[in-house]
């Protein structure tokens, strides 16, 4: 027998099918351009889901047309209005902050702003040459996102750069942090005082993809941020790697030849916010150019890290090393699938990039 599929599912609840359209409006617009294709009754009914989450690729056309449509459903009279609550944000190759894409996305984030819960901004251009002492500015944010949760940014070293003017902080309620270097930024791991500064709630960082060569000042200002000083780390690993010797069964300890100072107890260490910090860098050892360089560079970030993510005495933090990853084959003209695929999982329920720390949060 013949089944009108749209009459029986227009025989739900309101309230049955709008669950339904915002559990399966969480892959960047697809399925609710579908829902509003569909006929005008499911138009209507899933008006208020379909914008639940977008993916933009912010050419002004598109950023205008989006916008306008976005005003208009939410002039329609009802409980409940159309909101934004998830954004994928692609700034392409044409994308230049003086012209009319940056003006068009300042307007967007001010009509959203108050919705937004998890946010990537994807650039996919080279933008940062003399940063930091001559930074690109991309200045599309012009408020503050007071309920954004989660934000993602690939290729974006510092999120300063978004600021519309003096707007600090923009991210203040954000927990969760995700920095996803590129060969653009030469897999520079960004500026921990800029996202300390937009974010001063955060409670977990990631970066992935970090290039060791150019890591040297996010590791300065780490270790400031957690008021670790060189001397100290060294002592903490000696501190670590003595206790860890182990002694014969039936054998006393040997005393030293000749008597050296006790290695003190490394002091306790704790970040004003962040409670999980998970860092990764390229595999980078296998480049044919200058490798000697490169590879003492690598292996020194690498003791480092292990240094770090091992230290005894931290309160209420934990530093993690992950596995290193292969150096990412960025195009720009596609989504950076690794980002992309965390967003979707984390909009699912899911614990997205958070899953290889451990977490499942």
């Amino acid at each position: 027998m013949a089944m009108n599929t749209t009459r029986d599912m227009l025989s739900l609840p309101y309230e049955v099918l709008e669950d339904i359209f915002q559990l399966a409006c969480v892959d960047g617009g697809f399925t609710g351009c579908s829902l509003a294709l569909t006929s005008r009754a499911i138009r209507d009914t899933a008006r208020t889901t379909r914008f639940r989450s977008v993916s933009l690729l912010a050419h002004p056309r598109r950023v205008d047309s989006l916008l306008s449509l976005y005003h208009a459903q939410r002039r329609i009279p009802g409980a409940h209005k159309p909101q934004i609550t998830h954004l994928y944000l692609t700034l392409p190759p044409g994308f230049r902050a003086s012209t009319a894409p940056a003006e068009s996305l300042r307007a967007f984030f001010s009509a959203t702003a108050e919705d937004l819960h998890s946010l990537v901004v994807q650039v996919n251009f080279l933008y940062y040459d003399g940063y930091p002492d001559t930074p690109f500015k991309l200045p599309i944010i012009s408020r503050p996102l007071p309920r954004l949760r989660e934000i993602t940014t690939v290729n974006l070293i510092d999120p300063r750069i978004l600021a519309d003017g003096d707007v600090r902080p923009l991210f203040p309620a954000a927990t969760h942090l995700h920095s996803i270097p590129t060969t653009h930024s030469s897999g520079d791991p960004g500026s921990l005082p800029g996202w300390s500064a937009h974010a001063p709630n955060a409670t977990h960082l990631r970066i992935s993809g970090i290039d060791p060569i150019p890591s040297r000042y996010f590791q300065r200002a780490l270790q400031a941020a957690l008021d670790l000083s060189d001397p100290e780390l060294r002592s903490a690993t000696a501190w670590v790697a003595e206790r860890a010797t182990p002694v014969p069964a039936g054998e006393p300890a040997s005393p030293p030849a000749t008597a050296a100072a006790p290695i003190q107890q490394p002091l306790m260490k704790r970040h004003p916010h962040l409670r999980c910090i998970a860092l990764q860098t390229w595999n980078k050892t296998h480049q044919p150019d200058n490798v000697s360089y490169t590879y003492l560079r690598s292996y020194g970030f690498g003791m480092w890290l292990a240094s770090v993510s091992a230290y005894p005495a931290y309160e209420g933090l934990r530093i993690c090393a992950l596995e290193p990853c292969d150096i990412p084959v960025y195009d720009p003209s596609v989504t950076f699938e690794p980002a992309w695929a965390y967003w979707v999982d984390r909009m699912q329920g899911g614990p997205g990039c958070w899953q290889d720390a451990g977490l499942d949060e």
